[in-house]
């Protein structure tokens, strides 16, 4: 089943697109922070995959710093190695990206919050 998560921050950085497995399927990642409001030394730095070859060109019209949203799932495959022991390779698949021009963006980074539904929650009301 897939989970969309939409998350808003500042493009960090691009990879070129890098071919993989026999097939050569292309993959391109890129990193998005989210500054931390309360302790700067622990800001967000969040890599997202883009897979495929209709997919992997979506980052190109965005520059280092630019103010973006995306649109993404979770994924996860698991390897077990030759002595039996398991090993997990979890990655953000990028579905959809929209930059500060397509949406209304926060002013300053200091109003970015990864949970902006929670934001909205009276502390309260909290279901926790």
């Amino acid at each position: 089943m897939e989970q969309k998560f939409r998350i808003t921050g500042t493009l960090y950085s691009k990879s070129e697109t890098r071919e993989v497995g026999a097939k050569n399927y292309p993959i391109r990642e890129f990193v998005i922070h989210i500054p931390n409001r309360e302790n700067p030394n622990y800001d967000e730095y969040i890599p997202f995959q883009l897979k495929g070859k209709n997919f992997v060109d979506k980052i190109d019209r965005f520059e280092k710093n630019s103010f973006l949203t995306v649109e993404a799932v979770p994924s996860g495959r698991m390897w077990v190695d030759p002595k039996g022991n398991e090993k997990f390779f979890p990655s953000l698949n990028a579905l959809f990206i929209s930059s500060e021009n397509e949406m209304t963006a926060p002013q300053n980074h200091e109003e970015l919050t990864p949970f902006p539904e929670l934001d909205k929650i009276e502390e309260d009301k909290a279901p926790f």
